[in-house]
């Protein structure tokens, strides 16, 4: 059966990846790149290194993670 997800996005066992970014949706444990659409703490785990969000959504994650010194994306 085909993925009805491809080719914009990969149902991974770590969660949902856009290839085209190289990016995690919403991922539950840091990763390279993070595409957040809200800073709930299951989705603004410490360490991510690049953040592409709303500015007010990166606003939460840095008042989440005081200490994160990565990248910010604002969308």
């Amino acid at each position: 059966m085909t993925e009805p997800l491809a080719p914009f996005l990969e149902s991974r066992p770590e969660g949902l990846r856009a290839p085209a970014f190289d990016a995690w949706i919403d991922p539950a444990s840091a990763c390279p790149r993070a595409i957040l659409t809200h800073a709930h703490a299951d989705h603004a785990a410490a360490g991510h290194r690049e953040v592409w969000a709303t500015p007010e959504t990166i606003a939460l994650y840095r008042r989440r993670n005081p200490d994160w010194s990565g990248v910010e994306r604002p969308l």
